[in-house]
């Protein structure tokens, strides 16, 4: 369906861009947006250029290939889509950043992601940003990508209008001043990373936790880590043994309250298992405790969300009671993934 919308809904105005407007150059699906280019000094980038509607294409790159324009603060011919600089793909659950540029005036910038990969930006959740920018500047923008976006090609919108703009801004429609960059990006499904007790309770002064890596990507992955705050969930904890399985190179170091997992590498298709028996105080509490590590990074940026499990401490070791069961796997690790 083909969107091209000028209305109330957005608090827009009911006139259809005219020749001093900058346009979105999303595939046609995505609807025309656009923005006044005179009058007004609120640029995504160094530059923009005027057309007379909207200019569409698979790779998001109309506007900037466009040379038929009229230039507004740059030369004929220049490429205008410059104020946005996304640093590597996007990966569901994970935070990104980009680095936005808008060295003029400030303004209020709009930022659609398609998650669902339909061919708009108009269902719930796809706005994922709004921010205001308060003067011109350069800055590195945070956004969470929603964990339910769809792996693979999709496209994202960014609209900066005038500070204070009256009225919401849309994914589509005719602003009075401003810009409006499309890009055309990649999500990559996220690395598996998962964490699990490795006895389901604790076995008398013993507890463990099993982490599982496993790079699902078509390129290898460098310096991949995490972090685990083992002792702001249980205070006193210290690591024992540490047994590992199919893992080729990393750095385990206990600096409390953190274990730190470091410059692992890992090939297309290859996976670790790191097991960390760890020694329970006397004095801890009878209880279940939820432990959440931090994202997984590499030299790609957040390539997981956090990894967490539940522990269930039922005998302290100042008690007498021992388990009947053991749940100790030791080194009998899980079969590959």
């Amino acid at each position: 369906m083909v969107v091209n919308v000028y209305t109330d809904a957005w608090n827009l105005t009911d006139t259809p861009p005219a020749p001093g407007t900058d346009c979105g150059d999303a595939p046609e699906s995505y609807g025309e947006c656009c923005a006044d280019v005179y009058g007004n000094n609120v640029l995504l980038g160094w530059c923009r250029d005027a057309e007379s509607g909207q200019q569409p294409s698979i790779e998001a790159d109309g506007d900037d290939l466009n040379e038929s324009g009229i230039p507004y603060k740059c030369q004929y011919g220049s490429d205008d889509e410059d104020g946005i600089q996304l640093i590597s793909d996007l990966v569901p659950g994970t935070e990104k950043t980009v680095n936005v540029s808008y060295p003029y005036d400030g303004g209020d910038l709009y930022v659609y992601l398609d998650v669902n990969q339909d061919g708009d930006f108009l269902d719930a959740g796809e706005m994922i940003l709004s921010k205001s920018l308060s003067s011109g500047n350069q800055i590195p923008l945070h956004f969470l990508v929603p964990e339910n976006t769809v792996p693979g090609d999709t496209y994202m919108r960014y609209i900066l209008v005038p500070l204070g703009y009256q009225g919401g801004v849309g994914p589509v429609g005719h602003y009075s001043g401003g810009e409006v960059e499309d890009y055309k990006v990649t999500v990559k499904p996220p690395i598996a990373f998962e964490k699990r007790p490795t006895y389901r309770q604790n076995y008398q002064d013993h507890a463990g936790f099993l982490f599982i890596i496993r790079n699902d990507w078509e390129e290898p992955l460098t310096n991949v880590e995490f972090s685990d705050d083992l002792d702001n969930v249980l205070p006193g904890l210290t690591p024992g043994k540490v047994w590992q399985k199919g893992c080729s190179n990393f750095t385990l170091t206990w600096d409390p309250p953190f274990l730190i997992f470091s410059k692992a590498s890992f090939s297309p298709g290859e996976y670790c298992q790191v097991h960390v028996d760890l020694n329970i105080p006397e004095d801890v509490e009878k209880g279940n405790y939820t432990n959440v590590t931090s994202p997984l990074l590499s030299d790609f940026g957040n390539i997981a969300p956090p990894a967490s499990s539940n522990f269930l401490i039922t005998y302290p070791r100042n008690e007498s009671i021992i388990p009947i069961v053991n749940y100790m796997l030791g080194e009998d690790f899980l079969d590959e993934p």
